[in-house]
């Protein structure tokens, strides 16, 4: 009897539990950092980590995406994608560790900051690393429910024992050793339960076979370059350019806006494998599904968008305090971003699973010109709000190249009529905001989002029938 087919929707549901769950504990922990220690030791932190992740980029050589489109098409090739990926990444973490550990100690930056920035190195460049390759299998073989509790046992640790370095008075250092405690502890049970459940093993390396494996990767390495680089570099200028203040006060508006990031990076996880597998057999396939998702991230980042925008004031003061003022505008320059983003995520992952990955890199290489151009020019002239600016324009021109190119690839995927079909939806949620009623924000959230859901149900920007089947067919 064959093996049955896996349910996109099931495991973009496991997906999304995992990222809620992860969401949820990383916020706690950011809130307890920015109340606790303030803004310019949240900047000392971010800083660390930012500057680590600008080196990780080499680190990554986009083994995972490429792990994850051969191995859900053929499983067969699970071992040899997994000793090579191990071998390679191990090799490149150690160095890029001791090239980023040399890069602050010569840059300028005080002794203390040389501590955090080795242990954000250490964590991301070597020991996340390797994370990610075992989770790229889970992912290639479709069994999301170990991804979520992997992911359950990594934030545990995470915001208990990071809260208690805070608490304790240990500040970003003590956060980052705790960091990569849990990262460790991660990567051992990863790597356990990959053994025993996939089946997946270490085979005889051959070294001639190096080349020609990071060769294939090296699409889905720039993409990544080009994503962290666009991600992290404005943080890192901030630190030089504008001090640890001004990047914490960015940081604590970005963080809500990244944070919502979590729902369409669990669609994107489950629908790439799925559109890697049906374009593999299929290829007329693939649009229904995108256009399908598309309509749905817009139908959930609208409304956040908007509430972000009309109610920064609000969620500034209620999650960080009267001291993170200057967040605001930031907050809201950064909302008018967040349906772009969505919206990217399943884009990049159509582009990539119908096999145009050089092509897909060369629009993130084009953003990353736009975002660092922007970020050099306006960083100097108007510290945080010119970083929002050029995030906000990095999105944007990434994402309107890559639907162009994904109508001449795929034909159309009905992105206007699925825009569309939530205009009515939108217009009810923005009069609602409008009104002045004085409800606490946090009150507010679920009453419109309660209203706005039935609206858009009952106008047909989401079909009921629609949402009930999601639940039991691919």
């Amino acid at each position: 009897m064959p093996e049955r087919e896996p349910n996109v929707y099931r495991n973009a549901a496991l997906l999304l539990a995992t990222n809620v769950y992860r969401v949820a504990c990383n916020a706690a922990l950011f809130f307890i950092i920015a109340r606790v220690l303030g803004s310019t030791e949240l900047g000392r932190y971010q800083f660390a980590l930012s500057f680590a992740a600008l080196f990780g980029i080499a680190v990554h050589l986009g083994l995972n995406d490429l792990i994850i489109r051969q191995v859900a098409a053929v499983k067969k090739k699970a071992n040899y994608y997994f000793t090579h990926a191990f071998f390679v990444k191990s090799a490149v973490g150690v160095v890029v560790t001791a090239i980023t550990v040399g890069a602050i100690v010569i840059s300028g930056k005080p002794p203390a900051t040389w501590e955090l920035v080795a242990l954000a190195s250490v964590t991301l460049s070597m020991v996340a690393g390797l994370d990610t390759i075992i989770i790229a299998f889970f992912y290639a073989f479709e069994r999301m429910g170990y991804v979520l509790a992997l992911g359950a046992v990594r934030s545990t640790l995470l915001v208990g024992l990071g809260s208690a370095a805070v608490f304790a008075g240990t500040g970003a250092r003590g956060v980052l050793w705790v960091l990569l405690a849990a990262e460790v502890v991660y990567f051992v049970l990863a790597f356990i339960l990959m053994r025993a459940r996939l089946g997946v093993r270490f085979e005889r390396l051959k070294p001639s076979d190096v080349p020609r494996f990071v060769r294939e990767g090296v699409p889905f390495a720039l993409n990544g370059v080009f994503v962290i680089i666009y991600g992290q570099l404005h943080y890192t200028l901030l630190g030089f350019w504008a001090g640890d203040t001004a990047t914490g006060e960015y940081t604590a508006a970005a963080k809500p806006v990244n944070f919502l990031s979590f729902i369409p990076s669990a669609v994107t996880q489950a629908l790439f494998p799925f559109l890697s597998r049906r374009y593999a057999t299929s290829p007329v396939d693939v649009a229904r599904p995108l256009g399908k998702t598309v309509r749905y991230l817009l139908a959930l980042s609208v409304p956040a968008a908007l509430f972000a925008l009309l109610r920064a004031d609000e969620l500034v003061y209620a999650l960080f305090g009267s001291q993170y003022a200057e967040s605001i505008i930031i907050l809201q320059i950064l909302a008018l971003a967040v349906p772009i983003v969505f919206c990217g995520y399943p884009l990049w992952a159509a582009m990539n699973a119908v096999r145009r990955e050089k092509q897909n890199t060369a629009v993130t290489g084009s953003a990353v010109a736009v975002n660092v151009a922007a970020n050099v020019v306006l960083i100097p002239l108007f510290g945080p709000i010119g970083a929002a600016v050029s995030y906000v324009a990095t999105e944007t021109t990434q994402n309107v190249i890559r639907t162009l190119l994904l109508y001449k690839y795929i034909g159309g995927f009905g992105l206007i009529k699925n825009a569309a079909a939530i205009v009515p939806a939108t217009l009810v949620l923005i009069v609602l905001l409008l009104l002045p009623f004085d409800i606490n924000v946090f009150l507010e959230i679920p009453a419109y989002g309660v209203i706005y859901a039935a609206v858009i149900i009952l106008t047909r920007g989401v079909s009921y029938k629609e949402l009930l089947a999601i639940i039991r067919r691919d």
